[in-house]
C-alpha cells in the first residue's frame, strides 16, 4: 500500500513540476510528507511534525547554528556546536539496484533534482547545501548526497546530512556504501539508521 501511495505521488510530482504556481508547490510540500508519513497512525500529526522539524533544521543550518556539509568538525561565526558523530555503512544485497533506490528514497527523502529545483523555487531566501547531489543511471547507479529525514521505531523524526551511493553487483544484488552524521542526543539513532540502510539492499 504504501508503495502505491508512493507511486502515485511521483506521477502527481510530474504534473505539478509544470505548474510553478504557489499553491502548487504548497501541494509538493504535502505530498512528499504524505508519503513520509503514509504508514503513521496519525498521518495528519506526523506531516505537521515532519515539516515543523523540517524547518527548524534548515532555519539553524541557514543561521549557522547547525555546521553545514563542509563545515564538519569546525567552529562557525564563533558558535560552539554539539557533539557531533559520522558513521559509515557498508552493505551487499539480493534486491536490484532500483528496489534498493526507491527503498533509501522511501525511508530518508532524498531529493531527487526535480523536488529540490521545486524546494529551491518556493524558498527563495534559502540554498541548498552545497553538498546536494542526486545521480541516477537506473539499473546500474545512484549516488545521492542531502539533507535527510528519517523516522525512528519510537516515532522520532530526525534530520541529518547523509549520502548513498547504490552499484549494482555482478550477482544482479546491490552494494550500498552510505555515510551519515548526527548531532547531540541524535547520535543514539545511530544503530537503526545503520540498520535502515543495510535493509534496504535486502
Amino acid at each position: 500500500m504504501k508503495r502505491n501511495t508512493t507511486l502515485a505521488a511521483l506521477f502527481l510530482l510530474g504534473m505539478l513540476l509544470n505548474s510553478p504556481s504557489a499553491l502548487a508547490l504548497e501541494f509538493l510540500d504535502d505530498m512528499i510528507y504524505s508519503v513520509k508519513c503514509a504508514g503513521d497512525a496519525n498521518v495528519e500529526a506526523c506531516k505537521a511534525k515532519a515539516k515543523k522539524d523540517y524547518e527548524d533544521y534548515a532555519r539553524k543550518k541557514q543561521n549557522g547554528e547547525i555546521p553545514s556539509s563542509n563545515n564538519i568538525g569546525g567552529e562557525r561565526n564563533g558558535w560552539q556546536k554539539e557533539r557531533e558523530q559520522c558513521f559509515t555503512v557498508s552493505a551487499s544485497g539480493p534486491a536490484n539496484v532500483d528496489s534498493s533506490y526507491a527503498n533509501v528514497m522511501e525511508q530518508f527523502g532524498f531529493m531527487t533534482q526535480e523536488e529540490a529545483s521545486a524546494w529551491l523555487k518556493s524558498r527563495r531566501d534559502r540554498i541548498k547545501d552545497a553538498g546536494y547531489k542526486h545521480r541516477t543511471v537506473p539499473g546500474q547507479l545512484y549516488d545521492m548526497r542531502d539533507t535527510v529525514s528519517y523516522t525512528a521505531p519510537d516515532g522520532s523524526q530526525i534530520a541529518f546530512f547523509a549520502g548513498a551511493k547504490l552499484k549494482k553487483t555482478r550477482s544482479g544484488g546491490t552494494h550500498i556504501d552510505a555515510d551519515y552524521c548526527l548531532i547531540g542526543d541524535q547520535i543514539s539513532y545511530s544503530p537503526t539508521v545503520s540498520a535502515a540502510f543495510r535493509k534496504a539492499v535486502q
